[in-house]
Protein backbone atom coordinates (compact mmCIF):
# COMPACT_ATOMS: atom_id res chain seq x y z
CA UNK A 1 0.00 0.00 0.00
CA UNK A 2 1.38 3.09 -1.57
CA UNK A 3 0.41 5.72 1.28
CA UNK A 4 0.78 9.39 2.83
CA UNK A 5 -0.16 10.11 6.57
CA UNK A 6 -1.07 13.69 7.53
CA UNK A 7 -2.08 15.53 10.79
CA UNK A 8 -4.18 18.13 10.77
CA UNK A 9 -6.87 20.38 13.48
CA UNK A 10 -7.98 23.05 14.40
CA UNK A 11 -6.57 24.27 18.26
CA UNK A 12 -8.14 27.69 18.90
CA UNK A 13 -5.94 28.83 16.32
CA UNK A 14 -6.31 28.08 13.18
CA UNK A 15 -6.09 25.25 10.54
CA UNK A 16 -2.67 23.37 11.81
CA UNK A 17 -1.30 20.90 9.52
CA UNK A 18 1.89 18.41 8.81
CA UNK A 19 3.26 18.23 6.89
CA UNK A 20 2.07 21.33 5.24
CA UNK A 21 1.08 21.15 1.47
CA UNK A 22 -1.62 21.88 -1.50
CA UNK A 23 -3.87 19.51 0.96
CA UNK A 24 -4.75 22.20 3.23
CA UNK A 25 -7.57 22.99 1.04
CA UNK A 26 -9.13 19.69 1.27
CA UNK A 27 -8.95 19.28 4.79
CA UNK A 28 -10.51 23.05 5.19
CA UNK A 29 -13.50 20.98 3.52
CA UNK A 30 -13.25 18.08 5.54
CA UNK A 31 -12.98 20.35 8.91
CA UNK A 32 -15.87 22.54 7.03
CA UNK A 33 -18.38 19.66 7.28
CA UNK A 34 -17.76 17.88 10.45
CA UNK A 35 -21.19 17.45 11.82
CA UNK A 36 -20.95 14.66 14.71
CA UNK A 37 -18.13 13.78 17.15
CA UNK A 38 -16.57 11.52 15.04
CA UNK A 39 -16.52 10.79 11.38
CA UNK A 40 -14.67 9.90 8.36
CA UNK A 41 -14.62 11.50 5.09
CA UNK A 42 -12.94 9.77 1.46
CA UNK A 43 -12.23 12.20 -0.97
CA UNK A 44 -11.43 10.83 -4.44
CA UNK A 45 -8.84 13.19 -6.09
CA UNK A 46 -8.32 10.93 -9.63
CA UNK A 47 -6.23 8.42 -8.97
CA UNK A 48 -5.46 9.60 -5.64
CA UNK A 49 -8.12 8.17 -2.19
CA UNK A 50 -7.87 10.51 0.94
CA UNK A 51 -9.25 8.84 3.96
CA UNK A 52 -9.74 11.27 6.32
CA UNK A 53 -10.51 11.13 10.44
CA UNK A 54 -11.91 13.66 12.43
CA UNK A 55 -12.85 13.94 16.39
CA UNK A 56 -14.03 16.73 17.90
CA UNK A 57 -12.59 17.75 20.97
CA UNK A 58 -13.56 20.63 23.80
CA UNK A 59 -13.84 24.13 23.12
CA UNK A 60 -15.40 24.31 19.47
CA UNK A 61 -11.81 21.96 18.63
CA UNK A 62 -11.15 19.06 16.49
CA UNK A 63 -7.96 16.68 15.78
CA UNK A 64 -7.69 14.90 12.30
CA UNK A 65 -6.05 12.02 10.91
CA UNK A 66 -5.66 11.79 7.05
CA UNK A 67 -3.88 8.50 4.94
CA UNK A 68 -3.89 8.77 1.40
CA UNK A 69 -3.18 5.82 -0.89
CA UNK A 70 -2.13 6.23 -4.75
CA UNK A 71 -3.86 3.89 -7.50
CA UNK A 72 -5.59 1.79 -4.52
CA UNK A 73 -9.27 2.19 -2.33
CA UNK A 74 -9.92 0.12 1.39
CA UNK A 75 -12.87 -1.66 1.53
CA UNK A 76 -13.43 -2.31 5.21
CA UNK A 77 -14.65 1.22 6.40
CA UNK A 78 -15.44 -0.48 9.72
CA UNK A 79 -12.23 -1.86 10.34
CA UNK A 80 -10.66 1.63 9.09
CA UNK A 81 -13.01 3.40 11.74
CA UNK A 82 -11.48 1.18 14.61
CA UNK A 83 -7.86 1.28 13.36
CA UNK A 84 -8.32 5.46 13.46
CA UNK A 85 -10.46 5.14 16.58
CA UNK A 86 -6.81 2.88 18.23
CA UNK A 87 -4.50 5.64 16.91
CA UNK A 88 -6.66 8.30 18.79
CA UNK A 89 -6.33 6.80 21.96
CA UNK A 90 -2.85 5.88 21.58
CA UNK A 91 -2.58 9.65 21.26
CA UNK A 92 -4.72 10.35 23.80
CA UNK A 93 -2.74 8.41 26.39
CA UNK A 94 0.54 10.13 25.45
CA UNK A 95 -1.11 13.41 26.16
CA UNK A 96 1.42 15.18 24.00
CA UNK A 97 -0.91 16.43 21.58
CA UNK A 98 -4.72 16.08 22.85
CA UNK A 99 -5.71 14.59 26.08
CA UNK A 100 -8.20 13.95 29.16
CA UNK A 101 -8.99 16.54 31.38
CA UNK A 102 -9.94 16.03 34.81
CA UNK A 103 -13.64 15.68 33.45
CA UNK A 104 -12.51 13.05 31.09
CA UNK A 105 -13.23 15.15 28.15
CA UNK A 106 -10.71 15.71 25.49
CA UNK A 107 -8.73 18.45 25.38
CA UNK A 108 -5.81 20.07 23.36
CA UNK A 109 -2.27 20.57 24.91
CA UNK A 110 -0.52 22.22 21.89
CA UNK A 111 -2.01 25.23 19.52
CA UNK A 112 0.31 23.99 16.66
CA UNK A 113 1.23 20.37 15.23
CA UNK A 114 4.52 21.86 14.39
CA UNK A 115 5.50 22.80 18.03
CA UNK A 116 5.70 19.12 18.59
CA UNK A 117 7.94 17.83 15.74
CA UNK A 118 8.99 14.37 17.83
CA UNK A 119 5.20 13.71 18.86
CA UNK A 120 4.34 14.21 15.18
CA UNK A 121 6.88 12.02 13.74
CA UNK A 122 6.00 9.52 16.34
CA UNK A 123 1.99 9.35 15.45
CA UNK A 124 2.72 8.90 11.89
CA UNK A 125 4.81 5.80 12.05
CA UNK A 126 2.73 4.83 14.32
CA UNK A 127 0.04 5.56 11.92
CA UNK A 128 1.73 3.61 9.31
CA UNK A 129 2.41 1.00 11.28
CA UNK A 130 -1.35 0.38 12.06
CA UNK A 131 -2.83 1.34 8.48
CA UNK A 132 -0.43 -0.99 7.02
CA UNK A 133 -2.84 -3.70 8.52
CA UNK A 134 -5.70 -2.75 6.53
CA UNK A 135 -3.33 -3.42 3.26
CA UNK A 136 -5.46 -6.91 2.58
CA UNK A 137 -8.24 -4.92 2.14
CA UNK A 138 -6.98 -2.20 -0.52
CA UNK A 139 -8.24 -3.35 -3.89
CA UNK A 140 -7.06 -1.54 -7.35
CA UNK A 141 -9.11 1.58 -8.14
CA UNK A 142 -11.38 1.45 -10.97
CA UNK A 143 -11.66 4.17 -13.62
CA UNK A 144 -12.99 7.09 -12.78
CA UNK A 145 -16.96 7.71 -13.55
CA UNK A 146 -17.89 11.11 -15.61
CA UNK A 147 -21.42 10.57 -14.71
CA UNK A 148 -20.21 12.18 -11.25
CA UNK A 149 -18.00 15.27 -10.50
CA UNK A 150 -14.93 15.41 -7.77
CA UNK A 151 -17.62 18.26 -6.17
CA UNK A 152 -20.24 15.94 -5.79
CA UNK A 153 -21.11 14.65 -2.17
CA UNK A 154 -23.05 11.69 -0.35
CA UNK A 155 -22.94 11.31 3.21
CA UNK A 156 -23.97 8.31 5.78
CA UNK A 157 -24.30 7.02 8.85
CA UNK A 158 -21.70 4.65 10.09
CA UNK A 159 -24.30 1.65 10.25
CA UNK A 160 -25.46 2.13 6.63
CA UNK A 161 -24.91 -0.61 4.27
CA UNK A 162 -21.15 -0.95 3.38
CA UNK A 163 -21.04 -1.58 -0.17
CA UNK A 164 -23.13 1.95 -0.94
CA UNK A 165 -20.68 3.25 1.06
CA UNK A 166 -17.76 2.05 -1.25
CA UNK A 167 -19.34 2.63 -4.30
CA UNK A 168 -20.05 6.17 -3.40
CA UNK A 169 -16.04 6.70 -2.18
CA UNK A 170 -14.99 5.75 -5.66
CA UNK A 171 -17.66 7.59 -7.87
CA UNK A 172 -18.29 11.04 -6.02
CA UNK A 173 -15.63 13.47 -5.06
CA UNK A 174 -16.99 13.63 -1.18
CA UNK A 175 -18.28 10.64 1.36
CA UNK A 176 -19.03 11.43 4.42
CA UNK A 177 -19.46 8.66 6.94
CA UNK A 178 -20.85 10.71 10.20
CA UNK A 179 -20.41 7.98 13.51
CA UNK A 180 -22.51 9.79 16.88
CA UNK A 181 -21.83 6.79 19.41
CA UNK A 182 -19.46 4.25 20.47
CA UNK A 183 -16.73 6.45 18.97
CA UNK A 184 -14.40 5.62 21.90
CA UNK A 185 -12.58 2.43 22.17
CA UNK A 186 -12.42 0.17 24.80
CA UNK A 187 -9.12 0.77 25.85
CA UNK A 188 -10.25 4.70 25.75
CA UNK A 189 -13.15 4.06 28.18
CA UNK A 190 -11.27 2.34 30.55
CA UNK A 191 -8.69 5.06 30.45
CA UNK A 192 -11.54 7.47 31.26
CA UNK A 193 -13.13 5.68 33.65
CA UNK A 194 -9.76 4.41 35.47
CA UNK A 195 -8.70 8.18 34.89
CA UNK A 196 -12.81 9.24 36.56
CA UNK A 197 -12.15 7.03 39.10
CA UNK A 198 -8.75 8.65 40.05
CA UNK A 199 -9.91 11.83 39.64
CA UNK A 200 -12.95 11.15 42.36
CA UNK A 201 -10.39 9.36 44.42
CA UNK A 202 -8.09 12.29 44.43
CA UNK A 203 -10.47 15.09 45.26
CA UNK A 204 -11.13 12.58 48.33
CA UNK A 205 -7.99 12.13 49.76
CA UNK A 206 -8.12 16.21 48.83
CA UNK A 207 -11.04 16.52 50.97
CA UNK A 208 -9.26 13.96 53.75
CA UNK A 209 -6.06 15.99 53.65
CA UNK A 210 -8.18 19.31 54.19
CA UNK A 211 -9.70 17.70 56.91
CA UNK A 212 -6.98 16.57 58.49
CA UNK A 213 -4.86 19.86 58.03
CA UNK A 214 -7.62 21.12 59.92
CA UNK A 215 -7.25 19.03 62.98
CA UNK A 216 -3.25 19.02 62.82
CA UNK A 217 -3.74 22.88 63.09
CA UNK A 218 -5.76 22.53 66.10
CA UNK A 219 -3.20 20.15 67.90
CA UNK A 220 -0.69 22.49 66.44
CA UNK A 221 -2.89 25.22 68.71
CA UNK A 222 -2.78 23.06 71.35
CA UNK A 223 0.83 21.99 71.67
CA UNK A 224 1.79 25.81 71.11
CA UNK A 225 -0.69 26.82 74.32
CA UNK A 226 1.34 24.15 76.10
CA UNK A 227 4.74 24.82 74.82
CA UNK A 228 3.82 28.80 75.75
CA UNK A 229 2.84 27.59 79.69
CA UNK A 230 6.26 25.40 79.71
CA UNK A 231 7.96 28.63 78.44
CA UNK A 232 6.09 31.00 80.47
CA UNK A 233 7.29 28.91 83.68
CA UNK A 234 11.10 28.56 82.39
CA UNK A 235 11.09 32.34 81.48
CA UNK A 236 10.17 33.24 84.92
CA UNK A 237 12.59 30.77 86.49
CA UNK A 238 15.41 32.34 84.38
CA UNK A 239 14.08 35.55 84.68
CA UNK A 240 14.57 35.76 88.57
CA UNK A 241 18.02 34.72 88.13
CA UNK A 242 18.97 37.08 85.25
CA UNK A 243 17.07 39.87 87.31
CA UNK A 244 18.79 39.04 90.67
CA UNK A 245 22.28 39.18 88.56
CA UNK A 246 20.92 41.92 86.55
CA UNK A 247 19.99 44.03 89.97
CA UNK A 248 23.45 43.34 91.11
CA UNK A 249 25.24 44.78 88.40
CA UNK A 250 22.80 47.86 88.24
CA UNK A 251 24.28 48.66 91.54
CA UNK A 252 27.91 48.32 90.15
CA UNK A 253 26.84 50.25 87.57
CA UNK A 254 24.92 52.87 89.36
CA UNK A 255 28.13 53.39 91.23
CA UNK A 256 30.70 53.59 88.18
CA UNK A 257 28.06 56.31 87.19
CA UNK A 258 27.81 58.37 90.10
CA UNK A 259 31.91 58.20 90.10
CA UNK A 260 31.66 59.64 86.39
CA UNK A 261 29.04 62.04 87.40
CA UNK A 262 31.11 63.16 90.24
CA UNK A 263 33.66 64.12 87.64
CA UNK A 264 31.77 65.12 85.16
CA UNK A 265 30.33 67.96 87.65
CA UNK A 266 34.14 68.98 88.41
CA UNK A 267 34.53 69.09 84.49
CA UNK A 268 31.36 71.38 84.05
CA UNK A 269 32.61 73.85 86.89
CA UNK A 270 35.96 74.10 85.51
CA UNK A 271 34.55 74.06 81.81
CA UNK A 272 31.97 77.08 83.16
CA UNK A 273 34.49 79.29 84.15
CA UNK A 274 36.40 78.68 81.35
CA UNK A 275 33.18 79.56 79.31
CA UNK A 276 33.14 82.72 81.98
CA UNK A 277 36.65 83.91 80.10
CA UNK A 278 35.87 83.11 76.82
CA UNK A 279 32.86 85.19 77.23
CA UNK A 280 35.11 88.05 78.70
CA UNK A 281 37.26 87.66 75.77
CA UNK A 282 34.57 87.61 73.33
CA UNK A 283 33.37 91.27 74.90
CA UNK A 284 37.04 92.62 74.13
CA UNK A 285 37.03 90.86 70.69
CA UNK A 286 33.68 92.36 69.60
CA UNK A 287 34.86 95.63 70.88
CA UNK A 288 37.77 95.63 68.78
CA UNK A 289 35.76 93.95 65.92
CA UNK A 290 33.71 97.22 66.43
CA UNK A 291 36.42 99.72 66.09
CA UNK A 292 37.91 97.69 63.38
CA UNK A 293 34.75 98.16 61.42
CA UNK A 294 34.41 101.53 61.91
CA UNK A 295 38.06 101.91 60.58
CA UNK A 296 36.88 99.50 57.97
CA UNK A 297 34.34 101.87 56.78
CA UNK A 298 36.11 104.82 56.77
CA UNK A 299 39.37 104.00 55.41
CA UNK A 300 36.67 102.53 52.69
CA UNK A 301 34.90 106.22 52.38
CA UNK A 302 37.97 107.36 51.60
CA UNK A 303 39.00 104.93 49.27
CA UNK A 304 36.08 106.01 47.56
CA UNK A 305 36.67 109.77 47.47
CA UNK A 306 40.59 108.93 45.74
CA UNK A 307 38.75 106.46 43.20
CA UNK A 308 36.21 109.29 42.31
CA UNK A 309 39.61 111.74 42.04
CA UNK A 310 41.59 108.91 40.35
CA UNK A 311 38.23 108.63 37.74
CA UNK A 312 38.49 112.14 37.02
CA UNK A 313 41.68 112.30 36.65
CA UNK A 314 42.10 109.67 34.30
CA UNK A 315 39.62 111.50 32.66
CA UNK A 316 41.39 114.57 32.40
CA UNK A 317 44.36 112.46 31.61
CA UNK A 318 42.54 110.87 28.44
CA UNK A 319 40.76 114.61 26.84
CA UNK A 320 44.93 116.24 27.62
CA UNK A 321 46.28 112.94 26.22
CA UNK A 322 43.93 113.73 23.17
CA UNK A 323 44.68 117.76 23.00
CA UNK A 324 48.67 116.48 22.77
CA UNK A 325 48.01 114.00 20.21
CA UNK A 326 45.96 117.00 18.42
CA UNK A 327 49.08 119.18 18.92
CA UNK A 328 51.57 116.92 17.83
CA UNK A 329 50.12 116.20 14.95
CA UNK A 330 50.09 119.55 14.22
CA UNK A 331 53.60 120.41 14.99
CA UNK A 332 54.44 117.23 12.50
CA UNK A 333 53.02 118.96 9.74
CA UNK A 334 54.22 122.30 10.47
CA UNK A 335 57.82 120.64 10.78
CA UNK A 336 56.99 118.53 7.47
CA UNK A 337 55.92 122.31 5.76
CA UNK A 338 59.04 124.08 7.42
CA UNK A 339 61.69 121.13 5.83
CA UNK A 340 59.50 121.73 2.66
CA UNK A 341 60.45 125.50 3.17
CA UNK A 342 63.86 125.52 4.23
CA UNK A 343 64.62 122.79 1.39
CA UNK A 344 62.89 125.72 -1.05
CA UNK A 345 64.86 128.24 0.38
CA UNK A 346 68.32 126.51 0.06
CA UNK A 347 67.27 126.26 -3.45
CA UNK A 348 66.14 129.65 -3.94
CA UNK A 349 69.88 131.05 -1.97
CA UNK A 350 71.74 128.49 -4.59
CA UNK A 351 69.85 130.23 -7.91
CA UNK A 352 70.17 133.54 -6.27
CA UNK A 353 73.98 133.14 -5.75
CA UNK A 354 74.42 131.58 -9.32
CA UNK A 355 72.24 134.73 -10.37
CA UNK A 356 74.74 137.04 -8.06
CA UNK A 357 77.49 135.32 -9.59
CA UNK A 358 76.03 135.98 -13.74
CA UNK A 359 75.58 139.67 -13.05
CA UNK A 360 78.73 140.41 -11.53
CA UNK A 361 80.28 138.84 -14.72
CA UNK A 362 78.04 140.78 -17.11
CA UNK A 363 79.14 143.59 -14.62
CA UNK A 364 82.30 143.47 -15.36
CA UNK A 365 81.76 142.88 -19.10
CA UNK A 366 79.17 146.25 -18.94
CA UNK A 367 82.41 147.74 -17.13
CA UNK A 368 84.83 146.71 -19.68
CA UNK A 369 82.72 147.61 -22.66
CA UNK A 370 82.34 151.18 -20.80
CA UNK A 371 85.59 151.80 -20.70
CA UNK A 372 86.16 151.10 -23.89
CA UNK A 373 83.58 152.69 -25.24
CA UNK A 374 84.63 156.25 -23.64
CA UNK A 375 88.15 155.34 -24.67
CA UNK A 376 86.62 154.77 -28.13
CA UNK A 377 84.63 158.04 -27.43
CA UNK A 378 87.31 160.15 -26.85
CA UNK A 379 88.97 158.77 -29.95
CA UNK A 380 86.28 159.43 -31.68
CA UNK A 381 85.76 162.91 -30.34
CA UNK A 382 89.10 164.10 -30.53
CA UNK A 383 88.62 163.90 -34.71
CA UNK A 384 87.34 166.18 -37.09
CA UNK A 385 84.36 164.17 -37.90
CA UNK A 386 83.86 163.79 -34.33
CA UNK A 387 84.38 167.39 -33.42
CA UNK A 388 81.63 168.66 -35.79
CA UNK A 389 79.45 165.94 -34.91
CA UNK A 390 79.86 167.00 -30.71
CA UNK A 391 78.99 170.31 -32.24
CA UNK A 392 75.60 169.13 -33.26
CA UNK A 393 74.88 168.35 -30.36
CA UNK A 394 75.93 171.10 -27.86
Amino acid sequence: MNSTIYLFGNFGQGITLYPNDYTKNIFKEFISRANAPTQLIIHRDRAIMNYGYIRKIENGQLFGICVQINGQYLTAIKKLFETFEDITTNIVVRGDIIKLNNHGNLVSTTSKLTDKPQEVDRIINYCQTELLKLSAFCQTLPSIDYSTSDSDINSYKDTDNNQNILNSSVKNGYTFIYKATDYDTLALSGYRSTLYSLNKENEANKRTITELDKQLSILKRQKKQMNVVVCLVLTLFVGSIVFFNTLDEKNRDIQSKQETINQQTSENTKLTKENEAISNSRVILQNQYSSLRKNYEKLDEQYNSLQREYDMLSSNYNSLQFTVNSKQKEINELQSERNTLVIRCNNYSRTISRKENDYSALQKKYNSLSSSYEMLSNKYYSTKEGKKELKKYR
